[in-house]
């Protein structure tokens, strides 16, 4: 990830880059159980607590936002507003549950719209 945006940053120094952090799906919801199990298709199967789910996804978070604003770019964490909107809906599946659903992709537009919005903001002159 680091190599790859240290390129994009040199190649387009002046084009504004935001990283936004999508989480997988595991650490999104709450489970009522004490493992996880994932796993789409071809891929291994793995199994985990909530507990170690949120964790790694915590340092995921960490890495990529280290990284993401030592290149200078801004990065959103996209979790929050997921989060919630999963408190009381599905927003992955029911055909593939690896990837938003519609209500999911809509979620994930109103934070990268946020996004545009507070950087395109004016900044208030100081008085």
């Amino acid at each position: 990830f680091e190599r790859s945006l240290a390129w994009l940053r040199n190649r387009f120094p002046d084009v504004p880059t935001t990283v936004v952090y999508v989480p997988s799906t595991a650490s999104i919801y709450t489970f009522a159980v004490e493992a996880i199990v994932t796993g789409v298709g071809s891929q291994p199967t793995i199994t985990a607590s909530p507990t170690q789910v949120a964790m790694r996804s915590d340092l995921i978070s960490d890495l990529l936002r280290a990284a993401t604003l030592a290149h200078g770019a801004a990065y959103v964490d996209a979790r929050p507003a997921v989060r919630k909107a999963a408190k009381t809906n599905l927003i992955h599946g029911p055909i593939d549950w690896a990837h938003f659903n519609k209500a999911g992709q809509h979620i994930l537009a109103e934070v990268v719209v946020q996004q545009i919005a507070s950087a395109a903001a004016p900044v208030a002159a100081a008085q």
